[in-house]
């Protein structure tokens, strides 16, 4: 009988290089079915180069075995009328304009350093900025709300758990910012997001996010607390650097669509039904 081919997609191998900020349960079940899958499969999809590199060392899988696919963000995602944009951040609380940040709150997306920066600059003497965090809650998020708590910051940070995909093209449009400290990612979809909407991007230099940002993002060390604050007061206070980042956020996010995904995943699909 013959066998069938098969194609894997692993979007990121987090589990392995930080296998403390994820579950004993998750642990044990992907170090159970991903390296399996990965030496059976005929190829292997990776969201990005920093996936691929981990799959080769990580796995030992090797390298011509696997075809790196970008994701995209939706159409729905781009510059919005701004009165369009403030009734739907109106209906969620939302002030004026803000920082944000996107994503699961739990460990890998390291916000104590994003609340650090921003206490910063509340000290440093920026006080008008609020800090927008949406996502919904994951594991290990205790000492997020401790930090607040311990620092008077309820009245400044907004946590507006899970919200709608409708709605989050008006809350990036509406943000200064994206602020995106994680310290791992094998793509990271909220930057092309944000980059789409036209919005500045602040992130982490770790991992997949310098190779999906390219030269359109304010890089930082996930660890450097002065340099991000540094970055979000620039990127606020300067109306002609605010400018020229979300310039760059909107060119950058042109290399990314679900049209050139899709091609190049069937093309992988061609490419395993050729192999032996």
């Amino acid at each position: 009988v013959r066998k069938a081919k098969s194609v894997v997609t692993i979007h990121d191998l987090a589990f392995m290089r930080f296998p403390e900020v994820t579950t004993d349960e998750i642990y044990r079940h992907h170090m159970a079915w991903v390296p399996y899958s990965a030496q059976r499969c005929d190829r292997i999809i990776a969201d990005s180069l920093q996936t691929k590199r981990d799959i080769v060392e990580l796995l030992d899988v090797p390298e011509e075995k696997i075809d790196v696919v970008y994701l995209a963000a939706d159409d729905q995602f781009g510059p919005m009328d701004p009165r369009e944009a403030r009734a739907v951040t109106d209906r969620h609380g939302l002030p004026e304009t803000y920082f944000l940040a996107v994503g699961t709150v739990e460990p890998r997306k390291n916000l104590i350093t994003l609340l650090r920066a921003y206490r910063k600059l509340l000290v440093d003497g920026l006080t008008e900025p609020r800090l927008v965090i949406v996502g919904p809650k994951g594991w290990k998020y205790n000492p997020i709300m401790e930090f607040i708590k311990e620092h008077d910051l309820e009245e400044r940070v907004i946590f507006t758990g899970f919200v709608p995909d409708d709605d989050l093209p008006a809350i990036y449009n509406r943000a200064r910012a994206l602020v995106y400290p994680s310290v791992y990612e094998g793509f990271g979809l909220p930057l092309v997001e944000a980059m789409k909407c036209g919005i500045p991007v602040v992130a982490s230099n770790l991992t997949s996010i310098p190779e999906i940002v390219g030269d359109a993002g304010l890089l930082f060390s996930p660890t450097d607390v002065a340099r991000l604050a540094s970055l979000m007061k620039d990127v606020w206070t300067d109306p002609g650097l605010h400018a020229k980042y979300a310039a760059l956020a909107l060119e950058r996010a042109k290399a990314f669509s679900w049209e050139a995904t899709a091609e190049q995943t069937l093309a992988v699909y061609r490419k395993a039904l050729e192999t032996g």
